[in-house]
This record gives structure tokens, sequence and C-alpha cells, in this order.
């Protein structure tokens, strides 16, 4: 997976807004960047997996109708 940039100003400035001190704001943003790492996808990892699904897809799709054909000559 692909790293994504988090931007823990955006979010200490949302929390500041919402009423936290600029201090727990700061530290709550880091935390909350640090836990998630490298857990966000992006849009090519999503495109990635979609395309990986829909090859599952098909496949499975054929399979389906192999057996069907295969039943119906039996």
């Amino acid at each position: 997976m692909n790293a994504v940039t988090f931007d823990t100003l955006i979010l200490a400035t949302a929390l500041e807004t919402a009423g936290f001190t600029p201090q727990p704001a700061k530290g709550a943003a880091t935390a909350f960047a640090d836990a998630i790492g490298e857990q966000i996808p992006t849009k090519a990892d999503l495109k990635d997996t979609e395309l990986r699904l829909e090859g599952s897809s098909l496949a499975t799709k054929s399979d389906v109708k192999d057996t069907e054909l295969r039943l119906e000559a039996a």
C-alpha cells in the first residue's frame, strides 16, 4: 500500500476549533497520525483492488458457467 500524507495541522486546528487547547489538540493529531500509519488506502490502492476483484468475479462466473454446462450434459 502506498503511503498517504496525513495533515496533522488540519486535524489539530479542527480540534482547537472544537474547544481543545493547542497542546492536547497537537498531541491528539500526532497520536492519530502515528496510529493509522500507512493504513489509509490511496485511490490507486482502491483501483488496484477493484480490478483484482473484477478479475476474480469474471473467473468465478466462468467457473459457474462451466459447472452448469457439465451438469446439463450429465
